[in-house]
């Protein structure tokens, strides 16, 4: 039974690195993924979206297949009542997570126009172990299905120019243990945004942005975007711990279908990621 826990235990390091993995970097006009109260635009009543996610590892080990979300948001006819669904598959080595989620979303009429959208989700977690692809030796055989539901809240705040967006994930923060010891943990997050969008000149517009994310640790991003006539968005973005460089583009192939390519790289690690991400407004 000794060579059970402390084969678990090591089972829990390598489960830790496989989750929460997942972080979107084409994220801010689409942060329903932190959010569950944000992500729709104002001109259009949803939309749908498929985001692929690639971690390339100079590694001859390293092997993780990409990360494949999709996404579906639409509202009600007066724009006060909005709905999403989504799905997320995240694999890696002995373990693969599948992520179903529910959400709805209120919006109220604030003073000086402002717009205030509040929103939750059930966030339904379907993982499974393999142990056949475990390279330990173990005395027991610990594959298997488990379900982890959870819940995210999440506000957003407009005025004028400026967004502010707030939401708590995993707020149960369920977890499955083997022999006590946790191998499967919902990690509870907080994510705090605030950003503005400001016109400069026939039809060109500047946003700068600044979110915070808490989940296990700290971490920051910094960025400013351009956009040309909501066709055409270049942005820069700094994910100031991890000293990564984010690079991404997006344009509109024709007046609803858009694209959107993403590169980044860090100056302390060697790893990098490539997004795409192809999205239809409706």
């Amino acid at each position: 039974m000794r060579i059970v826990i402390l084969s678990t235990l090591l089972l829990s390091v390598f489960a830790l690195k496989a989750q929460n993995i997942f972080r979107p970097n084409i994220y801010y006009n689409h942060l329903n993924f932190y959010n569950p109260a944000a992500g729709w635009a104002d001109t259009s009543k949803g939309n749908a979206a498929v985001y692929l996610q690639h971690k390339w590892e100079n590694n001859d080990v390293f092997e993780k297949p990409a990360n494949v979300f999709a996404s579906y948001l639409t509202s009600s006819e007066n724009r006060k009542h909005r709905y999403s669904a989504g799905y997320l598959y995240d694999g890696y080595s002995f373990y693969t997570r599948n992520l179903f989620y529910l959400g709805y979303a209120y919006t109220i009429d604030m003073p000086r126009n402002g717009v205030l959208t509040v929103g939750a989700r059930t966030a339904l977690f379907f993982d499974y172990i393999n142990g056949s692809k475990i390279g330990q030796a173990m005395e027991e055989d610990i594959s298997g299905a488990h379900f982890t539901p959870d819940l995210d809240l999440g506000i957003y705040y407009t005025l004028k120019k400026m967004r502010v967006s707030f939401s708590a994930k995993n707020l149960f923060g369920n977890k499955v243990s083997i022999e006590g010891f946790p191998i499967i943990t919902n990690h509870r997050e907080l994510n705090f945004l605030i950003g503005g969008d400001f016109k400069l000149y026939r039809g060109l517009s500047v946003s700068p942005f600044t979110m915070v994310r808490f989940e296990r640790n700290f971490s920051f991003d910094g960025g400013i975007g351009l956009n040309y006539k909501n066709r055409v968005e270049l942005a820069y973005l700094m994910r100031a711990l991890e000293a990564r460089n984010i690079l991404y583009l997006k344009a509109g192939i024709t007046r609803n279908f858009f694209v959107g390519f993403s590169t980044d790289f860090s100056l302390v690690s060697t790893d990098l990621n490539t997004d795409l991400q192809v999205l239809y407004k409706f």
